[in-house]
């Protein structure tokens, strides 16, 4: 038996079958996309074998109940329309899941719509300057670039919605 812990207390974890992992798995990712990263995550935490991992996951992709695919622009969309996110945070979250960079860059270039993310990032910086105090322009410029920064923005498109962001006070 495995210990996880828990919230407030530790809790006993028993193993997962293969068998049981794929039931479980196959139940997680019709609720919602899972990519091949997530669902061999979620296995080694339940315990199950390196090449039952690999079994299981060929069988979920043969199934198509994990499509590589259909995760990185479900994925692309939520984090640009939900989140505000830039090209550079999406492109590190992906990465991060082990997602190939065609994907990624096919599913980036399909919903980067440039006038709507422009004024969704104007819109995200007018709101964030409300919140801030600042000394000079300066000062203010900076903090709303490292906002934009830390969104995952490049510095180009984050410097031009600033400047639309700031010429709109005077």
């Amino acid at each position: 038996m495995r210990y996880k812990r828990g919230y407030k207390k530790d809790v006993v974890k028993r193993e997962v079958t293969p068998s049981e992992a794929a039931d479980k798995l196959m139940v997680l990712c019709s609720r919602g996309e899972r990519c091949c990263y997530d669902a061999i995550r979620l296995m080694t935490r339940w315990g199950v074998d390196a090449q039952a991992q690999r079994d299981i996951v060929d069988m979920l992709v043969e199934q198509r109940y994990i499509d590589q695919e259909r995760y990185t622009h479900a994925f692309v969309e939520d984090k640009i329309r939900f989140s505000g996110w830039g090209d550079y945070k999406i492109r590190a979250a992906l990465r991060a899941k082990r997602i190939d960079d065609e994907l990624i860059d096919a599913a980036i270039e399909l919903f980067s719509d440039s006038d709507e993310r422009h004024r969704r990032l104007v819109e995200m910086l007018s709101y964030k300057k409300r919140g801030i105090n600042a000394k000079n322009d300066y000062d203010l410029k900076g903090k709303l670039l490292r906002f934009a920064a830390s969104r995952g923005f490049g510095y180009e498109e984050a410097l031009n919605a600033i400047e639309e962001v700031v010429k709109d006070d005077m």
